[in-house]
């Protein structure tokens, strides 16, 4: 049972990235964590009143309305780039309807805390800052339902981890190829969500190439050694990376 010393101070939040508007479950459904969260999230609700007025009565009566949730705001410190940031950025240009689980963690440890489930859309996207202060992006989230709070417990609860994304064609550990071969790299993966973008790494340095490329020609590689590899990720920003390829060529 709660005593009085269990009541918590609001300064470790969370909150969480979800596509599937119909799930109900605080604890599952591959949500995807916000990074940079920096302003306390306000959830709240409320019913309209009706006031009835009768002349056959001294008094008015009221009757209880219809419920109202208001908007909240969504602020994180912004990180140009990155995944999931630019996927808020994504949601909010085409208004796609979205489910955020935000939970107010009561330990440190972010185990245990209340937890509320929102269906809405972000109907707003603010960029700020200054010279001497943290760039942010503010988004106004519309929320059209709560669909679950509760107490969110990863101490008594296994998570569920739904569509994980794995790959399941990887690169070779070496590839040797004569100059001037027709010769590809090709990774291939499942599970996530999609659409999927790649990023292709030589020696260490991203590349130029096409977050769309998932098949990379090396025809015009030139002699010698260097090595290969690619991360992809998902529309919810897991990420998985191949085995680094070492790749030599030699002159025909």
């Amino acid at each position: 049972m709660a005593k009085y010393q269990d009541i918590f101070t609001g300064g470790n939040i969370s909150v969480a990235l979800g596509t599937d508007i119909t799930n109900t479950n605080l604890n599952g459904i591959g949500f995807v964590d916000i990074p940079e969260i920096s302003a306390f999230p306000e959830i709240s609700k409320s019913r309209n009143s009706i006031k009835v007025v009768s002349f056959s009565n001294p008094d008015d009566r009221t009757l209880v309305g219809r419920r109202s949730y208001g908007d909240t705001t969504l602020q994180i410190n912004y990180i140009p780039g990155d995944v999931t940031h630019e996927r808020l950025i994504s949601v909010a240009d085409s208004a796609t309807r979205v489910q955020l689980r935000i939970t107010y963690w009561m330990d440190q440890e972010r185990n245990y805390g209340p937890s509320f489930l929102i269906n809405g859309f972000l109907s707003g996207d603010t960029f700020s800052g200054d010279s001497e202060a943290v760039v942010t992006r503010s988004f106004t989230v519309a929320i059209d339902k709560i669909v679950a709070s509760g107490i969110l417990d990863l101490t008594s609860q296994a998570i569920d981890v739904v569509n994980p994304l794995i790959i399941t064609k990887d690169f070779p550990a070496t590839l040797n190829m004569v100059e001037g071969d027709s010769v590809e790299l090709e990774i291939e993966v499942s599970g996530g969500y999609s659409p999927y973008s790649y990023r292709w790494y030589k020696d260490g340095q991203l590349t130029n190439i096409s977050s769309s490329t998932a098949v990379l020609d090396l025809h015009d590689s030139p002699t010698g050694s260097h090595i290969r590899k690619v991360v992809v990720t998902d529309a919810m920003g897991q990420t998985v990376t191949s085995r680094e390829c070492s790749v030599t060529v030699t002159a025909a």
